[in-house]
Order: C-alpha cells, then structure tokens, then sequence
C-alpha cells in the first residue's frame, strides 16, 4: 500500500489540488503507521517462544531515572556522540 500510495502521489502530483494531496498523504502514512503495527505485533508474538525474565522493579526508582533523564538528557547519548566525533571506539 505504500509504494501503491507513493506511486499515486509521485505521478499525479502536478494534477491534485491541496485537498487531494492532504488525501494521498493520509494515506500514506495510515500505511506506514499500519506496516509498524503489523512489525510490532509480529515481534510481540514471537515473546512466548523466548524465555521470559520476569523480574520484580522499583517503578519509583525507575521514573526518578526517567525524570533525570529527561531533565539532564541521556549521557549514554552524549557520550556515544563524543566517542564517535573523536574517532575513539
């Protein structure tokens, strides 16, 4: 449906008028969005052949992390970013 969609989009173009091009784009992207649920739900099913580690968490702690993160951003992130602009792996 995408490349379906893209193909209309891309060859009539210079033919739709603003409303239409509004149409072909919610098209387009009900696609995409629809590929992703079909990808997530095809990896969800996999989730009962795996082992599953079902562990107890603190989700207090958890959303403290969340906030400090957010609030000072990921130096995960930040530090991923330094290692590659210096070239140091």
């Amino acid at each position: 449906m995408i490349y379906f969609g893209d193909y209309i989009h891309n060859k009539y173009a210079d033919v739709f008028n603003e409303k239409s091009t509004g149409y072909m784009n919610s098209v387009i992207s009900a696609s995409y969005r629809m590929r992703t649920l079909i990808n997530d739900l095809l990896s969800f099913s996999q989730v009962d052949r795996k082992s599953l580690d079902i562990k107890t968490i603190d989700l207090n702690k958890l959303m403290q992390q969340v906030d400090w993160r957010l609030r000072n951003g990921d130096q995960r992130k930040e530090s991923a970013s330094a290692t590659k602009s210096t070239g140091n792996n």
